[in-house]
């Protein structure tokens, strides 16, 4: 992958591109004539901001189950909080 300066904010990379992702974005393109860039651009930003959310709700996800570990709290199984609560699992 090669990495050049443009301008100010921005620079030229070159990547490949499977045949079959380039052939969608040369289509999406036609269709809404919408610069590549833009669309390329676009669509990183988003996966890019779902993946970090993604990241922060692991890592959330990881320190409330080291919380709870921490705790001692204990768990119960579902049958035996359906138990409990009189609810029947099968109907």
């Amino acid at each position: 992958m090669a990495i050049a300066t443009t301008r100010e904010n921005t620079r030229r990379m070159t990547l490949r591109i499977d045949a079959p992702i380039l052939a969608r974005l040369d289509e999406y393109h036609k269709k809404t004539d919408i610069p590549k860039t833009r669309i390329i651009n676009s669509a990183l930003q988003n996966y890019l901001d779902e993946m970090e959310e993604d990241f922060a709700d692991a890592r959330a996800g990881e320190a409330a189950w080291a919380e709870y570990i921490a705790s001692g709290r204990k768990s119960i199984s579902q049958e035996e909080l359906a138990k409990k609560l009189g609810v029947d699992l099968d109907s």
